[in-house]
């Protein structure tokens, strides 16, 4: 029997049986209708189907982020070990040191009247700090200098390449190429004579200021 068949029949039946049949069809349209536009069992959504990853990079340090489906993994990975961001950290370093002794500078100048040089050192990477009073007569590439700090026998060994010292028409190491060899003890605020020295011109003395192995900060000092 056929829909049209249906309602013909329905013709024949008094009201009440007619407002029922009608109930009834409106039941089965509409439970057809629901039938139709369910997905079927085991079928992904849409905002589950598919996998989005993306890679964004904003200079060698930034963090790659990868996410897939809708569980929302995110995955970041990032260089701790970056020259920027070690200069960053050692910079940093100085500030604080600079900010709880506002005198630092004045300190350093009346203990190495010739001058000094502040170095900070982090993962390989060695940074020249500003100086109030950096010393004239001295030169060297202290930027590739070459640290190695000992945390269990508490001492730092230093390599500083093409020193040359100039004073009153003596020079040493005219035109650079000299090296300096030196070790001292990995002790905040204790001043270290280095075997290297001028007799009556110059002596060179190293001191920690910053002993945390993550931001070490020293200075290379000179006096007579």
């Amino acid at each position: 029997m056929d829909f049209k068949t249906l309602i013909d029949v329905s013709s024949a039946y008094p009201p009440w049986a007619k407002a029922v049949i009608g109930l009834c069809l409106a039941i089965i349209v509409a439970v057809l209708l629901f039938a139709k536009t369910r997905p079927e069992k085991g079928a992904p959504s849409s905002s589950a189907a598919g996998t989005v990853q993306t890679s964004t990079t904003h200079g060698s340090n930034a963090p790659a982020v990868s996410v897939s489906g809708h569980q929302n993994t995110v995955n970041t990975t990032s260089g701790n070990n970056s020259p920027v961001i070690n200069v960053t950290v050692i910079q940093q370093s100085f500030q604080k040191l600079k900010a709880h002794n506002p005198d630092i500078g004045d300190d350093l100048s009346q203990k190495y009247p010739i001058g000094y040089v502040v170095l900070g050192y982090r993962q390989g990477t060695v940074v020249k700090l500003p100086s109030e009073h950096p010393p004239m007569q001295v030169q060297a590439n202290w930027e590739t200098s070459q640290i190695s700090i000992d945390p269990l026998k508490h001492t730092v060994a230093v390599e500083i390449y093409n020193f040359s010292f100039t004073a009153n028409n003596f020079h040493l190491n005219e035109g650079g190429g000299g090296t300096i060899h030196s070790s001292f003890p990995l002790e905040r605020g204790r001043p270290f004579r280095s075997p290297f020295r001028v007799e009556g011109q110059v002596n060179m003395w190293f001191e920690v200021l910053d002993d945390n192995l993550d931001s070490f900060v020293f200075v290379v000092g000179f006096k007579r």
